[in-house]
């Protein structure tokens, strides 16, 4: 339709007036629309403006429209009712249900909220005779993704999958048949290591402890006569690592049994521990209730066996001067007469032959330097006994702070060692 509605021809004395919605310059006519009221001009014609914000008046249903001037107004003109409700295909193979809710990248994320402030609140996936699940990935390809669902009556999986299927190798299992259970999916194929199913407490922050992993089972009912049993199934593998069994089955139902706990100790069913004197290729030995590691010298000892070792003697008797654990017996070497000679830590019943080669003379000494472990009766800080050359000694452990020592001359008379002093 033109701008100009009538253009006069000639200029008699007709008289012309613009109506409602026109408007009359000279003798030309236009149209008078009203500012944002939804119609404009479009190239010299008349055009409508759904944007428009000055529209007066709503859209019936039956045009297209709600017939509303509000959302909630809308959504009840419509049967919403505030809620999607009875949302179906049309029963064909080609149409299908799609609820989608998407933004793009960088805008808020997408959420579906369900909430009732006053009672229950649930969200049901329902499968008539096929698979029910809830899928999850991080793009829109679907053959990297995690899966929530069940294909049956029984199991709940969750686990790694792709194209809306759970590899059974990547599956973690709640089932409910009779008895509750937790298991890793089921290896397919042929020789394929089943999953594992770890079980990790929390890790406590600071100087505050871990949280723990806890197996409970449950006393009997009021009138039942025998309590639940947590048991924990022993297996080895093909390489012979053993995997724990057990089981508690609690007859005292007034106490609490909350851990299944291993008692340490050297009793019957108890566990061996081992202190902290164990290193690798040690012999192990018991110290009260636990495992010590023993030496090849220390095992010496303890058994009696015959060890021998060279010794040279030191101005303080340390280093060379001092003999070692397990010896039995020494080869003496000595440059000077008060160079000194140190005997190990007393073990009782311990014997050790020491003869001297230099033809020179030491000083011999207990461990700590004379102070409480006496030789022949005589203790004191820094006391020793004087050795002539050329002597063979016998020393024998009678006590944890004594030595008995008796000397042989290379000719085989005896010859008495004095007290260290």
């Amino acid at each position: 339709m033109p701008n100009t509605i009538f253009k006069k021809s000639n200029t008699g004395s007709t008289t012309y007036t613009a109506g409602d919605g026109l408007n009359l310059t000279g003798t030309e006519f236009s149209t008078d629309l009203k500012a944002n009221s939804g119609l404009v001009h479009d190239s010299n014609e008349l055009s409508m403006d759904l944007g428009a914000s000055g529209i007066t008046g709503t859209l019936a249903l039956s045009d297209g429209g709600t017939g509303a001037t509000t959302a909630s107004a809308a959504r009840n003109a419509l049967g919403l009712n505030e809620t999607l409700s009875n949302i179906t295909d049309n029963g064909t193979a080609a149409h299908f249900t799609n609820l989608k809710v998407k933004t793009t990248s960088g805008h808020a994320e997408p959420m579906v909220l369900f909430e009732n402030s006053g009672g229950d609140c649930g969200l049901r996936i329902h499968g008539q005779g096929g698979e029910s699940y809830l899928e999850i990935s991080n793009d829109d390809d679907t053959s990297n993704s995690w899966g929530i669902g069940m294909d049956d009556d029984v199991d709940l999986s969750i686990g790694w999958g792709a194209n809306n299927t759970i590899n059974k190798e990547h599956q973690f299992i709640i089932s409910h048949s009779g008895t509750t259970k937790i298991s890793a999916g089921k290896a397919t194929g042929t020789n394929t290591a089943a999953g594992h199913l770890d079980l990790q407490a929390g890790r406590g922050t600071g100087n505050e402890a871990g949280g723990s992993i806890r197996f409970y089972s449950h006393d009997a009912g009021s009138s039942g006569t025998s309590s639940g049993t947590l048991s924990v199934v022993a297996t080895i593998d093909k390489d012979g690592n053993l995997s724990l069994d057990g089981a508690i089955n609690p007859t005292d139902k007034s106490t609490s049994r909350t851990n299944l706990e291993l008692v340490k100790g050297i009793s019957n069913t108890n566990v061996l521990a081992c202190n902290s004197n164990v290193e690798d290729d040690d012999f192990l030995r018991i110290d009260g209730t636990s495992v010590e590691g023993r030496s090849v010298s220390e095992m010496k000892s303890d058994l009696g066996i015959h060890s021998a070792a060279d010794h040279t003697a030191t101005s303080d008797g340390s280093s060379t001067g001092q003999i070692a654990a397990g010896t039995t017996f020494v080869t003496v070497t000595s440059t000077l007469s008060s160079h000194i000679i140190k005997l190990p830590t007393p073990v009782v019943g311990l014997v050790i032959d020491i003869f001297e080669t230099s033809s020179v003379g030491y000083d011999l000494q207990a461990h700590d330097g004379g102070t409480t472990v006496s030789i022949n009766g005589g203790s004191s800080m820094g006391a020793k006994s004087s050795i002539p050359a050329s002597q063979h000694l016998r020393c024998t452990c009678v006590h944890a702070e004594k030595w008995l020592v008796r000397s042989t001359h290379t000719d085989g008379s005896d010859l008495a060692i004095d007290p260290a002093a």
